[in-house]
């Protein structure tokens, strides 16, 4: 059960010495799965976790980590317990070929695509039923998307015991066909108290209190991140993933009704990554016309029809790429244009 303090005070009869020392026995439990060449850059789109109950089913994680307030106890945590996952697991994720997409940027644009709620939350409904290769190409510049799940988020106490317990599944899946690329599942508990050994009476009632310190459970998660990436990582992680893709950020043009004119210019803008060389494209008529940088990631480019040149209704496409060729395409949302003579 995620999120769950037992505060209990039970007397160390031999059944619950027992029981503890159990506790004491467990020893953390993984598993990988990995279906491609990690040495082969692949830029992935890390989602927003969600936490789930031992059936799977989605729940509402609080924004604390409970017992926080108590002062000498435990260190203040700031984030809920599947922001401070999703955190560690795109730190581990540095130490891959993995080219990872702006986190920040995804959780901008999600809500503006129609993922969040009216309260500022993530509808996971939507976005879990939505097929990566969507999310890729219509929403976000991505080879693959990682999903997160946090299954256990526990902190129990038993009077002479605390037990801190923490579990985590992955998965990668590839836009291009759908198939799952890398998945993994991992749990560990850390346990503060008799089975600590105490050395007196003191320390047997001290320390199973110290063993809710939040930070100690934070440890917990970071190990256990540590253990589920390490098939994914790199010693030799090619120069140009110390910085992230390119990233549009917005993008218009400025035909109101989508009818462009034979004598005006159709102008389109677009904000992005800096320092970067930006394009824009009408469908297949009119191919990568140039867009000049006028401050650092803002783009501006134009397009006057030649004679006799007439379309349909096309979508009008913003591509910026980097000093090392990646690029990112985002489609204008506005409205498709089109020229008739």
């Amino acid at each position: 059960m995620i999120l769950d303090l037992v505060m209990k005070t039970i007397r160390p009869s031999s059944f619950c010495l027992g029981l503890l020392l159990a506790f004491a026995g467990c020893s953390g439990t993984f598993q990988h799965q990995v279906h491609f060449n990690p040495n082969e850059p692949l830029r992935v789109a890390v989602l927003p976790f969600q936490a789930v109950d031992a059936s799977g089913k989605p729940i509402e994680v609080e924004a604390r980590l409970l017992i926080d307030n108590l002062s000498l106890v435990s260190s203040e945590q700031k984030e809920t317990p599947v922001q401070i996952a999703r955190r560690q697991v795109l730190a581990e994720l540095g130490r891959t070929n993995l080219d990872l997409v702006s986190s920040a940027l995804i959780d901008i644009d999600l809500p503006h695509h129609g993922f969040g709620r009216s309260d500022g939350s993530v509808d996971f409904g939507k976005l879990w039923a939505t097929s990566p290769k969507e999310l890729c190409s219509k929403f976000i510049n991505c080879d693959a998307v990682l999903y997160g799940r946090l299954l256990r988020w526990d902190r129990s106490y038993y009077g002479i015991q605390s037990v801190n317990t923490v579990g985590l599944e992955l998965k990668i899946v590839s836009a291009r066909d759908g198939k799952v690329l890398y998945e993994a599942s991992g749990e560990d508990s850390e346990s503060r108290g008799i089975t600590k050994g105490p050395t007196g009476f003191s320390s047997l009632l001290v320390e199973p209190v110290r063993g809710l310190d939040s930070q100690i459970i934070v440890d917990l998660s970071q190990k256990t991140v540590q253990k589920m990436i390490e098939p994914l990582k790199s010693k030799q992680r090619p120069k140009f993933l110390e910085t992230a893709p390119p990233s549009i950020y917005a993008s218009s043009h400025d035909s109101l009704s989508g009818t462009l004119s034979p004598t005006q210019p159709l102008i389109v803008v677009a904000f992005g990554s800096p320092a970067g060389q930006a394009s824009f494209s009408i469908g297949e008529k009119v191919v990568d016309l140039p867009m000049l940088e006028t401050v650092p990631g803002h783009y501006y480019g134009e397009y006057l029809p030649l004679p006799q040149e007439s379309f349909s209704p096309q979508s009008v496409v913003v591509k910026l790429s980097d000093e090392y060729g990646r690029s990112s395409i985002q489609e204008v949302a506005i409205r498709k244009v089109g020229l008739s003579n």
